[in-house]
This record gives structure tokens, sequence and C-alpha cells, in this order.
């Protein structure tokens, strides 16, 4: 079986030494509109974790019918990601998501200016493909978790219901649950902007361990604000 190969750079501006994880983090930022040319979609959204106080960038890109290099450029031309799909079969590349390290938020949003990212692409074939999409700074309010309570334990491993205070302008809701240790099982989903409370499968949850839910609000701009809670389910 031929393996596939690929080389990613990162230049995260005034970062240095950051790894992108390809197919990493949240779910994958929608596309936004822009003068996109050969790409099926591309998209770049902000996610901040107000309790921690960290922010990152997502990027997004779909189609191109086998990618063997991509460049994103930022507003200020500095380039943020290159791409190179080094393959034998020459298939190339067809989607992908990639996510920045999380460092403050004040480094973030220095790191990855608003404004409209360039995606310069090209096929394994040689066609060029060009598409932009706008990254914004805007973020909602972060949700406000009431259940669990952060640090609570004796939590019910059955028919617990999270719940938080709804957040206006709201797009929708993000949820995720995990329990809190090394490859611990993890649950993500996204619920309407009419709900507020999510109720946890019975089964995922076991007797005596930590978790960690986070709730996020998800802005038109894909933008999103997490808030975390851990908690503990009773023995």
């Amino acid at each position: 079986m031929k393996r596939q190969y690929l080389t990613l750079t990162l230049a995260v501006l005034t970062l240095t030494g950051g790894i992108l994880a390809a197919g990493a983090g949240h779910t994958a930022p929608p596309g936004i509109a822009g003068d996109a040319k050969g790409f099926d979609e591309v998209g770049v959204r902000l996610e901040a974790n107000f309790t921690d106080g960290d922010a990152g960038v997502q990027f997004l890109v779909k189609g191109g019918d086998g990618l063997r290099s991509l460049q994103i450029v930022a507003p200020n031309r500095k380039a943020v990601l290159s791409l190179t799909s080094s393959d034998r079969p020459k298939l190339g590349i067809d989607e992908f998501s990639t996510e920045s390290p999380e460092p403050d938020m004040t480094t973030a949003l220095r790191s990855y200016p608003a404004g409209t990212y360039r995606f310069n692409g090209r096929t394994v074939d040689g066609d060029r493909l060009t598409a932009t999409a706008v990254l914004s700074h805007a973020l909602l309010p972060n949700p406000t978790i009431t259940v669990p309570a952060q640090d609570s334990t004796g939590n019910p491993v059955t028919n617990l219901v999270v719940a938080w205070d709804p957040v206006a302008s709201v797009a929708r809701y993000v949820v995720e649950l995990e329990q809190d240790v090394e490859g611990g099982a993890k649950l993500v989903t996204e619920v309407s902007a009419a709900q507020n409370t999510f109720a946890i499968p019975n089964g995922f949850l076991i007797p005596g361990q930590p978790y960690k839910v986070e709730i996020g609000s998800v802005a038109l701009s894909g933008n999103i604000s997490f808030t975390e809670h851990r908690f503990q389910t009773a023995m």
C-alpha cells in the first residue's frame, strides 16, 4: 500500500514554534463567501475559551480535485500556512482543517489580524485555485453554565442535563463533553439557538469520574465563545 505524505509549514506571524494539528479541535469552520475559484469551500474562524483566557484560529479547505500545494495569506500579506503534498500516486489532498496553537487572547488576535485571508492552491494537474475568507475578531458573550456547577461532585450518571443561560443573537451552540483523563471518551454536538439545555445520553457518564463540559456560543461569522466547567460524577 502506497503512503501519502504531507508537508505543513506554519508561519504564525508573531508566534514561533507552533504546530498545526490537521483535523484537530472543534467542529470545522463554515465557508465564508468570497471569490472562490475551484475550491468547494474555504473558511476561517476564531475560537476563544473565556474560562482559560486563550484563543486560536481554525482554517478549513474542501475540494480542488487533489491539492498539490496550498498557501494561506493573511491581510497583512504574510503567509500563515503553506502545505505541500508529495504522495507518489499524485492524488493530492481533497479536504483538511487546521487549528493554530491557543495562546492568550491578545497574542492570538495580534497573530491573526481581522480581514480577508487569501487561499492560493495548485492541483496535481497544475490548475490554479483561488479563494478568500474573512476573519472577524467579533465574539459573542460566552455562555454562563448553570448545571453542572463548576468543580461540583456527586453528579448523577443518568438523566444529567447540562444547562446554560441563553445568549442573544447566537446562531447555535456547540456542546463538548469529555472524560477529563488521558484518552477519555468525548462527545461533540451542536444544538439550535432556541435550546439552552443538553441531556447527556445515559451510559456516557461513569461513576466517580472527572469530566469537563464546554458550551460555545456560535456567532453568524462562525466565531465561537466557550465556557467550560469541570465536575465529577457520584460513586
